[in-house]
């Protein structure tokens, strides 16, 4: 539902999941705050099981809310990202819905964007708190947030915090740089933007009333994989790291399977080629579902005709990236006279063949 002008001062950027009973609280909250301003509350929600979208789409009859219900997507990071492109206002705030995050200074926010491009609400700050958070989650924040600051040098206290504002244009700048995933995005606009000073203000994290939280351990893994992608993307990226790590579990696959195979009788008396060739088959086929459930986890296929596919893509290219092994083993082997070890030169061969699986299957098996 669109309300107003094309423009308006400030947008408040709600991302959602299963927030029914939190969001109607937050938004009269925040409307009582700002009061008279000219304002919007743009809600987007990963299409929740509880309705939280329809609520929104209810509460846009009386509040300036414009509603984003995400079908096929999902992820904080990439809502945050998605609110943010749909916004229209001058200075863009992010708050979660959860309730822990205190509107009352979201004003305070917006007025420090006049001398900064990025304005965070800190709970590290003089005036700051974890509220009731027990002592072994405070320990992990912090060891997460000084590690954060340490790895890479972002000029804040808070830098996990989900709860900060920023210039319109400052994030027209920074958006063609962002790659959102996970939850902490804030971190990937200080980092990739280049932000060299923040404004801070200081709240106390409050107890959620509805609703679960979702910290996990999903949060955490998410959370290492940004830093990896932000702080050693480009020379090594975490999607190539993965890939070889399902290339090394194939190997396994491929043993175990070729061991097992060979107690047939028909097959230990015949050829081991027959074996070979089934386990090979056997360590594609897990190769693909795990790469599919992981490596490429946001690009897998929905349907059962794309999967299948999928995996005729992969075996293909697999099959000439063992090829491609083969043959620069055996002229590493030739160049050299046959002086070079030729373990040394499988394992070169090897090395070869997964950058070339890699890069196919990127391009042809999960587009994206």
């Amino acid at each position: 539902m669109t309300h107003g002008a094309d423009h308006c001062l400030i947008s408040v950027v709600i991302p959602t999941f299963n927030e029914a009973g939190n969001l109607p609280i937050l938004v009269e909250r925040i409307a009582g705050i700002l009061g008279d301003l000219d304002y919007e509350l743009v809600v987007v929600d990963d299409n929740s099981p509880d309705g939280t979208w329809r609520i929104a789409e209810e509460l846009s009859a009386r509040f300036p809310v414009r509603v984003f219900r995400r079908i096929d997507r999902r992820g904080l990071s990439s809502a945050v990202v998605d609110g943010l492109t749909a916004a229209r206002g001058q200075a863009l705030v992010v708050i979660d819905a959860d309730l822990q995050h205190d509107p009352a200074i979201i004003p305070a926010l917006v007025a420090g964007l006049a001398e900064h491009e990025v304005a965070v609400g800190t709970r590290y700050a003089s005036g700051g708190g974890t509220g009731s958070w027990g002592g072994s989650r405070l320990a992990l924040s912090r060891a997460m947030t000084w590690g954060v600051r340490r790895l890479l040098r972002v000029p804040t206290s808070d830098p996990m915090s989900g709860f900060f504002a920023m210039r319109r244009t400052s994030f027209q700048r920074i958006h063609p740089l962002l790659h959102p995933r996970g939850y902490k995005i804030l971190l990937e606009i200080l980092h990739r933007g280049h932000i060299a000073t923040v404004h801070h203000e200081a709240y106390v994290f409050a107890t959620r009333q509805h609703g679960e939280s979702k910290l996990g351990i999903g949060v955490l893994v998410d959370c290492a994989a940004a830093l990896w992608d932000m702080h050693l993307g480009e020379v090594l990226p975490l999607r190539f790291v993965k890939y070889c790590v399902i290339g090394s579990v194939g190997v396994a696959v491929q043993l175990t399977a070729l061991d097992w195979l060979r107690r047939i009788p028909d097959l230990h008396s015949n050829d081991a080629g027959v074996a070979t060739a089934l386990a090979i088959a056997v360590a594609i086929f897990s190769n693909y579902v795990l790469n599919d459930l992981w490596t490429f986890r946001g690009l897998r296929r929905r349907n059962l005709r794309g999967w299948w596919s999928g995996l005729l893509r992969f075996a293909l290219v697999c099959s000439t990236g063992a090829l491609i092994s083969w043959s620069v083993a055996q002229v590493m082997r030739e160049a050299t006279a046959g002086h070079m070890n030729i373990y040394f030169a499988s394992v070169f061969g090897v090395l070869v063949a997964t950058a070339w699986n890699y890069a196919l299957n990127r391009r042809f098996t999960w587009k994206g």
